[in-house]
């Protein structure tokens, strides 16, 4: 994998010139950067599929750990009028990065396509708010819409939880949560290029400091802002790959990139599901770097991963 830029998708390769670079050692600039990358992502999705914009948006404000209050977008079908399934959303963004832009159009999509309501959530970021804080706002956000489903016309038996990159590892360890606390109970979990182990041992993260896109350094930095130096023993809940026990989780996606730092950890952690005896759906993208289908939806590669993700589902989630 070390000839990365050679083994890009095509049309990945054309667009790699307008990709951000994300400098977490400038976090004001980058945040301000990532921001302007969301809004225009969002914008132009809808402008490229008109109908996306017909997809009813609420903008709520939903409780999160210890009194905080964060703001949400919840995603409906238009014109449904039957109990939906729903799917909490953990946006991406090296857990300090996004916001509620990053994933509008997946959200959207999602909606539309797969019949699913969405609730995507503005949970907190670090460095000012370190592990377990966005976790804790996901669980949270997660029992929310579970108790609050019959108000929204939600089915509060079919709930999924996913989470891309930072937000699979927060998607991964709310349903690990979800598992040892009780409840919510859920029917699939998604995790899209997740981030899963701070150990960064595999070979794909040796091999990935000169990827395009996301490299080995920037996860690095990522956990480290995540985790902070106080943090002496991390728990499965910071970094779900060094969880022991995955049994009882519901059935689920994983999505990895070839040509991405993180795609061995997700990969080991789908066999370890399958070891588990839970439902494992792998999709790994030949020519692929880290998110690229939120960076580029409109391309070949990316529609093909979003089309699969809605076949999931449609599969497991929407259907009762």
């Amino acid at each position: 994998m070390k000839d990365g830029y050679a083994r890009l998708h095509p049309q990945l390769r054309a667009a790699l010139g307008n990709t951000p670079i994300y400098d977490l050692t400038r976090l004001s600039e980058t945040r301000q950067l990532d921001a302007a990358f969301g809004r225009m992502l969002s914008d132009a999705s809808i402008t490229a599929a008109p109908d996306l914009g017909r997809v009813m948006v609420q903008n709520i404000r939903i409780p999160g750990q210890d009194g905080y209050v964060m703001d949400a977008r919840l995603y409906r079908p238009a014109g449904a009028d039957e109990p939906l399934s729903a799917l909490l959303m953990c946006h991406g963004g090296a857990f300090c990065l996004g916001d509620l832009d990053t994933e509008d159009f997946r959200c959207r999509r999602y909606a539309r396509d797969a019949g699913c309501a969405v609730l995507n959530i503005d949970y907190r970021l670090a460095p000012e708010h370190r592990f377990p804080v966005p976790f804790e706002d996901c669980y949270a956000a997660l029992v929310w819409l579970a108790a609050n489903a019959p108000t929204f016309c939600i089915d509060p038996k079919r709930l999924g939880v996913a989470g891309e990159s930072a937000g699979g590892a927060l998607a991964a360890a709310t349903v690990l949560a979800a598992r040892d606390r009780g409840g919510p109970d859920l029917a699939v979990q998604m995790l899209l290029f997740p981030v899963l182990d701070h150990r960064m041992l595999t070979a794909s993260m040796r091999a990935g400091e000169s990827f395009p896109a996301w490299t080995t350094h920037q996860t690095r930095l990522a956990w480290s802002l995540y985790l902070g130096p106080e943090c002496a023993t991390i728990p499965a809940y910071a970094s779900p790959g060094t969880a022991d026990n995955l049994r009882g989780l519901p059935v689920t996606f994983v999505a990895c990139a070839e040509i991405d730092p993180l795609h061995d950890e997700a990969m080991d952690y789908a066999c370890r599901l399958r070891e588990a005896s839970v439902r494992t759906e792998v999709h790994s993208y030949l020519g692929g770097y880290h998110v690229f289908d939120a960076i580029w939806p409109t391309t070949a590669l990316s529609q093909l991963a979003l089309q699969q993700q809605i076949i999931f589902l449609l599969r497991y989630l929407r259907c009762p």
